[in-house]
């Protein structure tokens, strides 16, 4: 018979084969991707690329600044100030109403949940009609301010959760030293929740980088962002899978920077924001 000692090997060897498998399956298209942008034309659909060359990216550079540029410099100016009203609006949102008690306050926070629930995608005819109305199509204010809209509803339920883990003893004990409740807040709280202010930017972030339907119906040239200008590197005539890899690569950079920037708050915020909320 097998022994205890044997079996627990066994198990081990199978979870970590199991692993091994689902990250080659999760990993394997981006790595094909990513090698994808060096690869020659005539080697585009071949698994292993048997020459290698900068050709995609030289292209990419030599693009016009309509094409490439523009659109990389749109994503990172929407985006950014996206995510900056986001947070802001769901750090005073979210403190509301997780110390506060006032009526109504717990229905508030439902209705807030229920805009997450709610399809974004019923909205983008009234949000034509009301950019074109007053004029605002291909700017990039009114992008900031639809994709703030969308990013609101999580964000703020996520911080919800960090505010009602912070004991309300500490904010008292700051009061009774002479803070004001506006620098408690500030000095003491918010400073507490560092680590979910970062996991709802980089959520934010990612989610108004990555968005591509509201951004393809709502832009034309000076406020297209870089995801549309990538799927229009695909016509009905040929994809061109080279510059789209290439350009794809390059639209991964600022996402990974800014991970790498703020990891070691990413990973404190998502095991406290899982304690209480």
């Amino acid at each position: 018979m097998v022994s205890t000692r044997t079996k627990r090997r066994l198990e081990v060897v199978f979870i970590y084969s199991v692993t091994t498998l689902l990250m080659l399956f999760f990993i394997f298209p981006a790595f094909h991707f990513a090698i994808t942008s060096f690869k020659p034309i005539k080697y585009t659909y071949t698994v292993v690329p048997y020459e290698l060359t900068l050709s995609n990216y030289q292209e990419l550079f030599a693009m016009s600044p309509e094409e490439f540029l523009l659109p990389l410099l749109n994503s990172l100016f929407v985006s950014t100030a996206a995510m900056a009203i986001t947070v802001v609006v769901c750090v005073f949102g979210a403190y509301s109403i997780a110390r506060f008690q006032y009526r109504g306050r717990e229905d508030i926070a439902f209705f807030i949940l229920a805009l997450y629930m709610f399809p974004p995608i019923v909205t983008l005819i009234p949000l034509w009609d009301m950019a074109q109305a007053f004029g605002l199509l291909d700017n990039s204010l009114f992008l900031i301010l639809c994709y703030a809209f969308f990013g609101i509803p999580l964000s703020l339920w996520l911080l919800r959760g960090f505010f009602i883990g912070i004991p309300p003893d500490i904010e008292e004990a700051a009061l009774i030293d002479g803070c004001s409740r506006f620098s408690a807040f500030v000095k003491v709280t918010v400073a507490l929740i560092k680590p979910g202010i970062a996991v709802a930017s980089i959520f934010a972030f990612i989610m108004n980088w990555n968005e591509y339907l509201f951004a393809s119906v709502l832009t034309r040239v000076a406020a297209k962002t870089l995801p549309v200008a990538i799927a229009a590197k695909g016509t009905w005539l040929m994809i061109e899978w080279g510059p789209i890899s290439a350009m794809g690569s390059l639209a991964v950079v600022p996402v990974l920077a800014l991970s790498f920037l703020i990891q070691r708050h990413i990973v404190t915020g998502l095991t406290l924001g899982a304690v209480k909320g």
